[in-house]
């Protein structure tokens, strides 16, 4: 079961088309600044949080994750707070693949909630959750085989910006601020990264959101990410809904 959880992690490591740009999502610089006006007053009845994160593999292959939370956001001092826990969890990914996934499925997002948003409905910081023992031994194993991995340039750098961010686990970081009162329509933002070899590539963040009519609360909201590097381009696809619990 180690032997195989070594070679899962290696694969999913050097192939996730993700990693580099969970970098890029963590820096506010990345994230949208836009905000509505007027009063932010969310209904205070039970909601179902829907995230799905789609990363493509070499091959044509790709993972797909999607968690659902049932979540309240309440009026608390001068924000609001939001209250949630984990009701479902779906992980498709290759069959070399399947030990990882299996992690995926079982982590409980322990200290996610609750999150806080100010008055104007913007995403606040929060405490990092905690990992588990079995995330954990992932985590070392990733660790140890990196190094030792003989990857192309662009793998290697995804590949420890992933093992850096799983280690740090700022999970929160990577959601939007504006997630839950976003600016509805089509944005689009550009980053100039530089390379290991001096090279210069890009990463686009396109996002359209689409919000409730009456509260402007978030109905859905999409980010794409693309990653140029001229003669190597790659890109995740990741989608937020919030609707009424059935």
């Amino acid at each position: 079961m180690r032997r195989h959880l070594i070679r899962a992690s290696a694969v999913w490591l050097a192939g996730s088309a993700a990693l580099m740009p969970v970098a890029a999502f963590s820096d506010p610089d990345m994230q949208s600044t836009a905000q509505p006006s007027g009063l932010f007053q969310p209904p205070q009845s039970t909601m179902l949080l829907t995230r799905t994160l789609r990363r493509p593999l070499p091959g044509g292959k790709q993972v797909v994750t999607r968690r659902s939370y049932e979540v309240s956001i309440l009026p608390d001092g001068e924000g609001f707070r939001i209250d949630g826990k984990l009701v479902d969890v779906a992980v498709e990914a290759p069959e070399n693949l399947g030990a990882l996934a299996e992690i995926e499925r079982k982590r409980p997002d322990k200290g996610m909630f609750p999150m806080r948003l100010d008055a104007g409905g913007m995403l606040l910081p929060g405490a990092d959750p905690q990992a588990g023992a079995t995330t954990q031994e992932a985590i070392a194993l990733a660790s140890q085989q990196v190094d030792s991995m003989k990857l192309a340039a662009f793998d290697m750098l995804q590949a420890r910006a992933f093992v850096g961010q799983f280690q740090k686990r700022q999970g929160l970081s990577e959601w939007p601020v504006d997630l839950f009162r976003p600016a509805p329509g089509k944005r689009r933002e550009t980053r100039t990264i530089p390379l290991p070899n001096g090279a210069r590539g890009q990463v686009t963040v396109d996002t359209e959101a689409q919000v409730a009519a009456q509260t402007g609360l978030l109905s859905s909201f999409t980010r794409t990410v693309i990653t140029d590097l001229g003669d190597d381009v790659r890109a995740t696809y990741e989608t937020w809904t919030l609707a009424e619990r059935p």
